[in-house]
């Protein structure tokens, strides 16, 4: 079951195959980078440390 907004105007089936469509073509995307980035080195994704909250920031932006 799917729940949509505009199931008056299309119908689950189309929906469901537009869906599973593109979810192929993503496959095909994600498949195509992990090409490109092998021929660019292999290199890993970096990881990034993220800075401490600003408790006092923080407080301010929950008033």
């Amino acid at each position: 079951m799917v729940e949509l907004e505009c199931s008056e105007e299309v119908s689950e089936e189309v929906i469901l195959d537009a869906i599973m469509f593109a979810h192929d073509e993503i496959k095909k995307l994600i498949e195509l980078q992990h090409k490109l980035r092998e021929k660019a080195g292999g290199k890993e994704k970096i990881t990034v440390e993220i800075d401490e909250t600003d408790a006092k920031l923080q407080e301010e932006l929950e008033k």
